[in-house]
């Protein structure tokens, strides 16, 4: 063969094979960085999507959605199940508020916000704890709905980020930051206030704080953090409590166990507070991703009679956190 001809030959096989390789590793990546704070990630890897929705669409959403409550209470299964609706996008461990801050004036509107959620929301069901193909130890894939996508129009927008969402509005300039996108979006707020039983929420927050995991079968038995736990949920209610009257927007409580024990009545409940239509098929096959009954990580953790009696007596100063037992 000619050297000049077998060297030209070289060239474009190694030039070819880099724009494969360099096309693999980018989509690679992209399936990698799906998920939970896959935004932020794909930004740090200067990764651009260029898939996004007309802007008609966007003009016609009818309410902005977010959640307030506390870590390991259950956001993530109700913003899973909202986002399988046809007509709702609802990004997953997304903060609206943080990532405005960061973003240049140019880019705190309401076409650029919705893009982001869309692109979260379509990723969470590739890649994320919504995917149906991908592996995790959680998975909130909703077969035959509509996560990632949507049916014709969206009415609702939103993101999930429940106890990070209050802690962040403790700050007053924070709170002024929830007014400004209030104002930019030009849309009505609804808020999701998710509440599981404390005992449970507490113990887990304490789990996951020592990295243990609930099904491990040991008992903890460690009383100066799990009464830090409880400080920090207790702050976390008061907050929720004082977030009712504030808040530029409507508040919906959601309780894990009413869920657990009336799928139909609660999906209802929170469609009717959204505006959205409740369909037959989406209230089923929404019901079969609900577990059957709660997680009691109330006990594997170790409680003294005075730590459960604290619990108790604080719960008693909020109308959404009274009644709880830990004996329910």
């Amino acid at each position: 063969m000619n050297r000049r001809l077998w060297c030209v030959i070289t060239v474009l096989s190694v030039v070819a094979l880099v724009f494969v390789m360099s096309t693999n590793y980018k989509d690679l990546l992209v399936r990698k960085l799906g998920g939970r704070k896959g935004l932020r990630r794909i930004r740090q890897y200067g990764i651009r999507n260029e898939d996004k929705l007309n802007r008609e669409l966007y003009d016609g959403v009818e309410s902005f959605l977010m959640f307030i409550g506390y870590p390991r209470s259950g956001h993530t299964l109700v913003s899973s199940l909202l986002d399988a609706h046809p007509n709702a996008l609802v990004a997953n461990e997304f903060d609206v508020i943080g990532e405005w801050q960061k973003w240049t004036k140019t880019n705190r509107n309401k076409y650029y916000l919705f893009d982001q959620l869309y692109l979260n929301s379509k990723m969470e069901a590739d890649t994320g704890y919504r995917s149906a193909t991908v592996p995790h130890r959680f998975n909130y894939s909703v077969p035959g709905q509509w996560q990632g996508t949507f049916n014709q129009k969206i009415l609702v927008m939103g993101a999930k980020k429940g106890g990070h969402t209050t802690r962040r509005l403790m700050k007053r300039e924070n709170l002024k930051v929830l007014k400004e996108i209030h104002q930019v979006l030009k849309l009505p707020m609804k808020f999701l206030h998710v509440i599981r039983n404390p005992y449970d929420n507490i113990a887990t927050m304490m789990l996951r704080d020592l990295k243990k995991r609930p099904d491990a079968g040991e008992k903890i038995n460690d009383t100066d953090n799990l009464d830090k736990q409880i400080a920090k949920y207790m702050a976390l209610a008061e907050k929720n409590n004082q977030l009712k009257k504030v808040l530029p927007g409507e508040v919906h409580e959601i309780h894990s166990s009413e869920l657990i024990k009336e799928p139909k009545k609660i999906l209802l409940g929170i469609c009717h507070f959204l505006h959205l239509t409740c369909y037959q098929k989406y209230i089923e096959d929404c019901s079969k991703r609900i577990y059957p009954e709660a997680s009691k990580t109330r006990h594997n953790v170790i409680w003294t009679d005075q730590q459960k009696e604290m619990v108790r007596k604080e719960l008693q100063r909020f109308q959404s956190t009274r009644g709880y037992d830990f004996d329910d």
